[in-house]
């Protein structure tokens, strides 16, 4: 059963671990916006055109696709052979080299292509300065495991001098009312969730109410929380 509460409701110690986790990930959120988000508008703004009157001759454009081939030009072919020769190790590596051409084949509908979720990455390192793709497991599906690029403004991280010591990461989305208790698989009459919790939507207007949903991962406790 699924359970949202109120800040003015009295929560149990599970309630209060998830309002301090989500009070922490959108404390972090407002630093990732004002010391970075809010100055990559202007540079994505530029790169797409949309600033022509200010930029004439759009040289962040130019160069961009200068650098893009040279990151990123064409998709890799899986070579995989033993690290020791004369290792009599097969048949492990022809194992593992057709399930990476398969995983990179992206022929399967309605999911990214890695090919395409590299070309989102590289691009939005170069324009933005974060480009992150992640691995998917979808357990319904023939072959379960799939490449997915993240929107950079879409990426939360918890505060780390490197990489290795982010204590968390999560991935925001904006989910509408309808999407909401399908993926979450829930019924929309169950404890009120209904009318709690969506964005108001103006009186005729065919837009549905929508949330903000974290998708939260904690490196030391190895769970995943929906905030």
């Amino acid at each position: 059963m699924v359970k949202l509460v109120t800040p003015t409701e009295e929560a149990s110690p599970g309630e209060a671990a998830y309002r301090a986790t989500l009070s922490k990930v959108t404390a972090r959120e407002g630093v990732i916006k004002t010391e970075w988000l809010d100055k990559t508008k202007d540079i994505y703004e530029t790169y797409e055109g949309g600033r022509a009157i200010d930029t004439p001759f759009n040289i962040l454009y130019s160069n961009t696709e200068v650098l893009l081939p040279s990151l990123y030009s064409a998709q890799a072919k899986p070579d995989v052979r033993p690290r020791f020769k004369g290792s009599d190790i097969k048949p492990i590596p022809d194992v593992i080299e057709r399930f990476l051409t398969i995983a990179t084949d992206g022929t399967q509908p309605g999911f990214e292509s890695f090919d395409d979720a590299v070309k989102n990455s590289v691009l939005s390192s170069l324009t933005a300065g974060s480009g992150v793709i992640r691995l998917r497991y979808y357990e319904d599906q023939e072959f379960p495991i799939q490449f997915e690029s993240v929107p950079y403004r879409d990426f939360r991280y918890g505060k780390g001098k490197k990489w290795a010591k982010v204590p968390w990461v999560a991935f925001k989305y904006e989910l509408s009312k309808s999407d909401f208790f399908k993926q979450m698989g829930i019924e929309q009459d169950e404890e009120g969730i209904a009318d709690r919790k969506f964005s108001a939507v103006e009186e005729g207007s065919d837009k549905e109410a929508s949330c903000c949903l974290y998708e939260f991962w904690h490196k030391a406790s190895g769970e995943v929380w929906f905030l």
